[in-house]
């Protein structure tokens, strides 16, 4: 059973997910097949989905720092796959007194603890200047006999935030590294999902000049 703190997460976190996919879709149609599985969820199975124990699937968040000026992007050597991502990780409750607020916060303290980095600002891309993710992607993660998990599905909805301030001092104990790529550098990784981030991002920015 779930104590309050909990409850209160789960309750925020599946209303807010709610809310912002379907401004998501708004902008995003194309994806509703892709995202079929979290939205049945969210109708039929909600109120768990802000917890990490639910193997159906639970909501993580990512924070994809970006230079503009620079061309460059942010991201972190993942301990477990290895691959080069943004930062992020689950919507949890630190302590009682200090619950986030939003999966965005949840996105943004990933950011600060993994890299360092303290000084950005979200990136409100949608026309409406609502916080909206710029990808929410459903992926299914390999059982983890080290933390004893079982195989399960994480719901990412992934945040863009402008650096202020380029300076990182990555927690090691977190990530394995940290650094700035290129955009190009990026495109090179060959990574579907951040292919896809960047060309949505770099669409935005031309359609606003």
């Amino acid at each position: 059973m779930l104590n309050g703190a909990d409850a209160d997460r789960d309750t925020r976190a599946a209303d807010q997910a709610a809310d912002e996919i379907a401004r998501y879709l708004e902008h995003f149609p194309g994806e509703a097949a892709a995202l079929a599985p979290l939205r049945q969820q969210l109708f039929l199975d909600a109120e768990h989905i802000g917890s990490r124990t639910n193997m159906r699937g639970h909501i993580t968040s990512s924070a994809f720092a970006v230079d503009p000026y620079q061309q460059a992007g942010l991201l972190v050597e993942h301990r477990a796959s290895g691959l080069w991502v943004p930062a992020g990780g689950h919507f949890e409750v630190q302590v009682p007194a200090v619950t986030e607020s939003s999966i965005f916060d949840s996105a943004a303290r990933e950011l600060r603890e993994e890299t360092g980095l303290v000084e950005f600002l979200a990136l409100r891309w949608d026309v409406g200047y609502a916080l909206v993710p710029l990808d929410v992607e459903t992926h299914a993660i390999a059982p983890r006999e080290a933390k004893r998990e079982d195989a399960h599905v994480h719901h990412d909805f992934l945040y863009v935030v402008e650096a202020v301030s380029g300076e990182v001092r990555p927690q090691l104990d977190e990530v394995c590294a940290a650094r700035w790529f290129s955009f190009e550098e990026i495109r090179a990784l060959e990574q579907p999902r951040l292919r896809r981030v960047l060309d949505k991002l770099t669409s935005r920015w031309s359609a606003a000049q």
